[in-house]
């Protein structure tokens, strides 16, 4: 996730687009059973989290169809040897290891908050969109802040950048 120098406006615009798209898409999924616990959807098997992909799908799903995604799945080998990609998980997206995202210490609406455990998108007033897993559907509440809407010690934030080399890459 990890930041670096100055980026082009054209990097800020395409950041300022997929963040507002994916807040958008994941205001629309409150109360949705997709992300619950026991959903299938042919990436993670039923009664696991879904928190991660939730919020991959939300930067991928906000994300103008002829960019770069802004998660592209980790190359890393699954743990039975597969050799396919996979999504991130919580706490590779909680150690920074997704690129284009910054790590901030004032979040703001559509960022990513993180724990280690479980991610979410900061909605706004002290509040995140997340998949939880002891409702079984998207949900908006506090989790991540504190009561005074301040952000919670062990929570990190992280926001989306653009990606200015698949913009060389076009030029």
């Amino acid at each position: 996730m990890g930041g670096r120098g100055s980026l082009s406006p054209w990097a800020k615009q395409h950041a300022e687009i997929v963040t507002q798209e994916a807040l958008s898409w994941a205001r629309s999924k409150i109360g949705s059973r997709s992300y619950g616990r026991w959903a299938w959807n042919g990436t993670f098997l039923p009664g696991t989290a879904k928190c991660n992909l939730f919020v991959e799908h939300a930067f991928n799903k906000g994300n103008p169809k002829d960019r770069p995604f802004p998660f592209t799945p980790s190359r890393t080998l699954l743990a039975s040897g597969i050799g396919r990609m996979r999504n991130y998980s919580a706490e590779e997206i909680y150690h920074g290891r997704v690129q284009n995202f910054k790590h901030v210490k004032k979040p703001k609406p559509g960022d990513i908050a993180a724990d280690g455990a479980h991610v979410g998108i900061v909605s706004g007033n002290g509040k995140t969109i997340s998949a939880s897993i002891f409702t079984g559907t998207v949900v908006e509440n506090g989790w991540g802040f504190r009561k005074n809407r301040s952000p919670a010690p062990n929570m990190r934030f992280f926001r989306y950048t653009g990606d200015d080399k698949w913009h060389q890459k076009k030029l």
